[in-house]
């Protein structure tokens, strides 16, 4: 039996609340629990049983800088998010998790959560379901499924949100799939799909959602890793999922660079810096100053322990 608590403190927290907790704050710098769940193994069965709140299944990325990701390295290659991450996927889910070991190539999850976002407070009275299938053909390749089913109206979080809508249950999808080709090479491929039959306040039948990503990671030497993302995500949904004034196709191309000064130092590898050059292109124009396209450059800079 073990524990985990994660929590976080600073102008991120104000975006990542789930309902009910830590929710009421205000000011530039809030706190969040991002994680808190208990952990019961057993010593003759391969099954795990999960309750509480937990960083959500899908995706290729997740919200912790350091958190091990697809490509099994201590922090995300890119500094910025994928669309997909940001509009497609759930961020935290709170409830009951069972996993199960069939063998080492295969592990099955399943469980029931409060929905997208929702912790201690819901916004409509009804459970979803979460399932994810982990195949694990060789040490050099996986391949990951997650569905999430459930009514998920309102996801967001705060006071004056529409009544919740337990009758219209969203569908969502989400395949990530990666290989080494190499000690140096390793490829990536991130899907998510998004079917929602009805959204109160918007016109016409079933929205959708959802995109591809793409992602390339080569270390050049044990200083310098190159990473890429090209990715297109698509709202057919009226904007709804990315809170524009219209639906629209977006398409981006990510470079960076995962920098590690000190390799060989026992404190100083701990050091990594992410610089990264980014271009967004949407058919609609969706941002800042009614453009079309955007390019941000970026850098970060991780120390974990």
């Amino acid at each position: 039996m073990g524990f985990h608590v994660e929590g976080i403190y600073g102008a991120d927290a104000a975006f990542i609340h789930s309902n009910g907790m830590m929710d009421s704050q205000t000011g530039r710098n809030q706190w969040d629990l991002l994680q808190a769940y208990v952990d019961v193994t057993f010593s003759d069965v391969p099954l795990r049983l999960r309750m509480g709140k937990w960083i959500e299944l899908a995706g290729f990325e997740h919200f912790s800088a350091n958190i091990y990701g697809a490509f099994s390295d201590p922090a995300r290659a890119l500094y910025s998010y994928s669309y997909q991450f940001l509009y497609a996927e759930p961020g935290t889910q709170t409830g009951a998790l069972a996993t199960y070991v069939l063998n080492p190539q295969w592990t099955i999850d399943a469980g029931f959560t409060r929905g997208w976002n929702q912790s201690t407070e819901d916004s409509n009275g009804s459970l979803d379901f979460v399932g994810r299938v982990t195949f694990a053909p060789s040490a050099n390749t996986s391949v990951v499924f997650v569905m999430t089913e459930g009514p998920e109206f309102p996801i967001g979080v705060g006071q004056n949100l529409p009544p919740g809508d337990n009758s219209d249950w969203w569908t969502a999808l989400d395949l990530v799939i990666t290989h080494k080709l190499s000690d140096k090479l390793s490829l990536g491929l991130g899907i998510d799909y998004v079917n929602a039959p009805h959204l109160p306040g918007l016109q016409g039948g079933g929205k959708q959602w959802g995109g591809v990503a793409q992602y390339i990671s080569y270390q050049i030497d044990p200083r310098f890793t190159l990473n890429t993302r090209l990715e297109w995500y698509k709202d057919a949904a009226n904007g709804f999922s990315t809170s524009s004034p219209v639906g629209a196709n977006y398409y981006e191309a990510t470079v960076g660079v995962a920098i590690k000064p000190f390799p060989e130092n026992n404190v100083l590898s701990h050091l990594l810096f992410r610089p990264e050059i980014r271009y967004d292109l949407a058919d609609q124009s969706v941002f800042a100053g009614g453009s079309k396209n955007q390019l941000t450059f970026s850098v970060d800079a991780l120390f974990t322990f």
